[in-house]
Formats: structure tokens, sequence, C-alpha cells
């Protein structure tokens, strides 16, 4: 029942008033943060099911069947923790630890097989046998729990996740003493609600969920905002108690998750009604911006340079291929220091296109090619080393033996890679060659799976095909040619710059700008490097592709280049900032 650095405490009948004694002293002088989860037996589900809002009268309607359906409440959940988030330490075993409540069921004619195969499943392997002979009366239970001196205090701040099923199971065992079924009304419930639990926060409702990533359980709920369970896999309550805990206290410590958290206190996940519990459209923003930092929260830039080149190219295939399909490139053509095209016009397509074929020509060195990974919720891959999120950054070398103008490079190299000098990239450096070999055998291109991000794409794209079989002879002569081969090698790509377009008057056409009209920002500090430019525009493709709106967007503008798409074809669906959103 533990592990290193956790205990769960199976409480019983006969250590139960021992274990309350505690549980009501930790909670009433040090630990003011108590979450609960019950469990009904042979109920599998949280009510409302799913993750929509719906009814809540319909909800709650659900809910009170449920309970009288579902009567006895085997299991309690109980986890506390003080301001700074540090669980009660065990007197025995001086580790972190949180409580099981073990009750006893009244049913008369129990099917056993279905109460084991529940069981087994929900209730951390507790038998039915176990529970019958040594579980806790809930009429003691529910007793003990309202004279304890923990209800009706708005100093302890009580944490659910769906909780209208915590809430309502225990009211019935006070309100109807077990025996008869819960007949409170929709406001008589919010009543006592009030008067039993004056302060509670329902992490559902704060939360909310993904219409389409989540599937509205606790687990994926808490991968949004990277906290994962401590205990075993057989999710007992106890085990959701902590990490529903958890979720609470990573929104409590970062400040705009504290504001959040105090919005939505009181409202209830489905139950409240809609009108009250509706976040705004700056709620959500803001709700998507504190699961972005807290997912990719402490993000390190992995330098690669040629010792290392095998090694991390490996990962990228393997991190790709597996789990993290979305994949954001940007390349620096040393001594080139603009976009194109620049500014925030599309122009004219044909006259961008000889000016991508032009800048390739002349700027042919590759100094870094910055990549960053994530997964269908948009979290980074993890460091082996560090275990935080990282992004790679390739420096290559440069293909004359000696600079021509070595200040000017190494004020290049200051200003757009990350204070990596010229010196460097020649003594440390990737062969371009040696590079190009690895990318074009990599497996990540030509896939239909892979999604390929960038912003203002043409010139990423313009210098890796021209390490195609085209080679020294640059790109090809004719848009068309360019596009087709572009079809091959990225089948699958979004130009952010196409998606976005930017306002003819307040934006300039650089990433920066483009990103703030989201609410994206940088998550490291100048001189911004390729890698960071290549996190930028994936944050962004993200909190796009969390809009519902956006995500259509998304599709629409897919295999669309900025300035290099014709102008035509690329109006066909009106930019993210100039669409009535």
């Amino acid at each position: 029942m533990s592990n290193d650095s956790l205990v769960i405490k199976s409480v019983w009948e006969s250590n139960f008033h021992a274990e309350m004694s505690i549980v009501k002293q930790r909670a009433m002088s040090e630990h003011p943060f108590v979450s609960l989860t019950t469990r009904l037996l042979l109920c599998r589900e949280r009510t409302p099911a799913g993750k929509g809002w719906g009814n809540p009268d319909i909800n709650y309607i659900a809910l009170r069947v449920t309970v009288n359906e579902f009567k006895d409440v085997v299991q309690v959940g109980l986890a506390m923790c003080d301001k700074q988030g540090r669980l009660p330490l065990c007197k025995e075993t001086g580790k972190p630890c949180v409580w099981e409540f073990n009750l006893k069921p009244v049913e008369a004619e129990p099917d056993i097989t279905k109460e084991e195969e529940f069981l087994k499943k929900f209730c951390s392997n507790v038998t039915a046998e176990q529970l019958r002979s040594e579980g806790i009366h809930p009429a003691l239970f529910a007793a003990e729990l309202r004279d304890c001196g923990l209800l009706l205090r708005g100093k302890i701040s009580w944490v659910v996740f769906k909780g209208g099923l915590d809430f309502m199971a225990l009211m019935r065992s006070w309100e109807t003493q077990g025996a008869e079924g819960l007949t409170l009304e929709y406001a008589e419930f919010f009543r006592l609600l009030a008067l039993y639990f004056p302060l509670f926060y329902d992490m559902a409702a704060v939360l909310g969920f993904h219409p389409v990533h989540d599937n509205g359980t606790i687990d994926v709920s808490a991968r949004s905002i990277n906290v994962s369970r401590e205990c075993n896999p057989v999710e007992g309550a106890a085990s959701d108690s902590l990490l529903a805990l958890r979720m609470f206290m990573r929104m409590k410590m970062k400040e705009k998750g504290c504001d959040l958290l105090e919005k939505k206190a009181k409202v209830l996940f489905g139950v409240t009604s809609e009108e009250e519990a509706k976040a705004s459209l700056e709620q959500f923003c803001l709700l998507e911006i504190i699961k972005a930092a807290m997912s990719n929260n402490g993000v390190i830039i992995k330098h690669v340079w040629k010792d290392n080149f095998d090694v991390e190219m490996s990962i990228i295939r393997e991190r790709t291929m597996i789990a993290h399909p979305f994949v954001s490139l940007t390349t620096r053509l040393l001594l080139c220091g603009e976009r194109i095209p620049t500014g925030n016009g599309w122009g004219d397509s044909d006259a961008n296109y000889s000016g991508l074929q032009q800048a390739t020509n002349r700027f042919r060195n590759i100094a870094q090619v910055g990549v960053a990974l994530c997964d269908k919720l948009g979290r980074l891959p993890r460091c082996s080393e560090s275990g935080r999120p990282c992004v790679w950054e390739f420096n290559l070398m440069p293909l004359e033996e000696a600079a021509s103008n070595p200040e000017r490079e190494d004020r290049f190299l200051e200003q757009f890679c990350g204070n990596v000098n010229a010196e460097q990239l020649r003594s440390q450096g990737i062969h371009p060659a040696r590079m190009a070999a690895e990318v074009w055998r990599c497996s990540l291109l030509m896939k239909d799976k892979i999604n390929w991000v960038v912003f203002k794409g043409g010139l990423d794209f313009a210098a890796l095909l021209r390490w195609e079989k085209h080679g020294a002879q640059g790109l090809p002569v004719e848009r068309k040619e360019f596009f087709r081969l572009l079809a091959i090698y990225f089948p699958v790509f979004y130009d952010m710059a196409a998606v976005m377009g930017f306002h003819p008057v307040a934006d300039d056409g650089t990433i920066d700008v483009s990103a703030r009209a989201i609410n994206v920002w940088r998550e490291d500090v100048p001189p911004h490097g390729a890698a960071s430019d290549s996190l930028l525009a994936l944050q962004m493709f993200v909190r796009m592709k969390m809009l519902k709106r956006g995500c259509v967007l998304l599709e629409k503008k897919a295999r669309v280049l900025f300035g290099i798409t014709s102008e035509q074809e690329a109006n066909a669906v009106p930019t993210f900032n100039m669409a009535p959103f």
C-alpha cells in the first residue's frame, strides 16, 4: 500500500477512531486543504459522465438516482496538505500519507461476483469479504465525519473532482440515516452544500475539458497540467483524492491559476447552472495559457554539435514516430537576417518565390536548425538527463573553411543564433552533408502522420529542399515544381503566418508580435536562436488547436505557405486575425 515516498493508510473498524482523530487534528491545525473522493459499490462512472457540462437539472436528477440506486459507500479517500502542498507525515514511517476509509456494505443480498470484480478494479484490491467483516459501519462513519469539526468551517478548503457524487452520497447518509432514498430538491441540496462544505473547488469545473482530446476522466485532466498519479495502478479512492489535491495545488502555486481557482470556487461540475459556471472568453484564454505554461514549464534547449549529433537525432526519430507527431522547424541561414517575404503583406507569390531562390543561392550556409516536438496535448518530450521538457538546436558547420568577414558573422550569430560564434561552428559544427543525409533518411519525411509547423516557412523548406537531389543547382526554377517536391517530402504542414495573418497596422510581420495576438510568449530570454522560434511557432499551433474555431481554421489553412502560395488560393479562407472569431 505504499511506495518510496507515500503511504496509503487503510482504515478499518479496528483503527477508525484513532485515524479519524489524526485527520481531525491535522486538518484543524496546519493542513486546511482536504481532498475527498467516494466509491459507491458497483457505480463505475462519475456523474455527469463524459466531458460535457450538460443540463444541470437533468444531471442533478441523475445524481440523485445514482446515490439512491447505489446505496453503499464502500470507500472514502481523504488527502490533505498545508499551504505549501506538503502532505502530513505518517507517525510510524515518517513518510507522507493519505487515508482510505473502507466501509461495510449494508445490502442484504449481495452479488459477490460483481462486487469482487468492481472492488478489484476501483478499490485497491479490497475484497467483499474484508469489507463485510472488517469494514466501518456507514452510520458510524457518517456520524463521526459530521461531528469531527471539519464541516461547516470556512477555513477548510475541500477539493473534489466531479464532486456532485461525493457530496450527495455523504448528504444521503446524514439526511436519511442511510435507510431512505434522498429526496432533496435542487435548491435544498445547494443550501445544505453551502452549510456543510462552505468552501470547495471542483477541479473538473476549474479545468474544464478539451472537446476532442479529453474524455472527462481525472487522469486526462490532470495530465493537461502535467500532474500524474503517485499511487499504484489500481486507483482506490485515496489515489483519486491525492490526484485532485495535486491538481489543486499545481494551480494554486501559479498567480493566474490562483485567480482562476477563486473565480471557480463553489462551482460544481455539471450541477451548478451553466450560466453561473460558464467561463468568459478571457477566462478560457487564461486557462489555456496556464495549462500550456504548466505542461512545458522550464523548457531546456539541447544544443547539438557533431559530437552528440547521432544520439540526439536518434531520440528525435524515436519520439516523433511514437508519441510526438507535431514537429516545428526553423532554419537560420548564415547572414540572412530576414524571413521571406518580409513585412506583414502577402505580396506577389511569383516575386516572393524568386526572392526565395535568390536568398538560398546567396546565403548557402544553414547555420542552425531548430526542432520542437509535441504530442496531441501540446506536451514536449522530456530530457532523459534532467526530466524537463526540451527542444533541439542543431549547429552546422559553414562550407567555407574561413569566414570572409568574421566580425559580421559573429554579429549575426550573436543576434540570431543564441550567442553561438563562428569559431565554434567551424570547429564543432555538424557537417551539412551529414545533417542532410540524416534528415533524408530519418523517416520523418514523406509521412502523412507527421505534422510540420513553420512560421513564414518558405525559407525553411527551400533551404532543406536545396539539400535534396537539386543540391548545388539550387531550387527548382518553377514555383509549381517547388510545391510538387514540398507535397512529397512535407505532405502535411501548417505555416502559422498564413494561419494567423497580420494586422495591416499593428503587426510588423514578425513571429513575436503574431504570437502575442493569441497570448503566446517565448519561454527563453534573448538572444533567440532557431530552437526558440520553433518552440514559439509550435506553441502558437497548439494554442490554435485548443480553440474549436482555431482547429477548423488550421485544417483549412493546411499546406498554405505564407507569401508563396498564390494569394487567390490563400484568401479562399480568412486568416485568424481577419476572420470574425
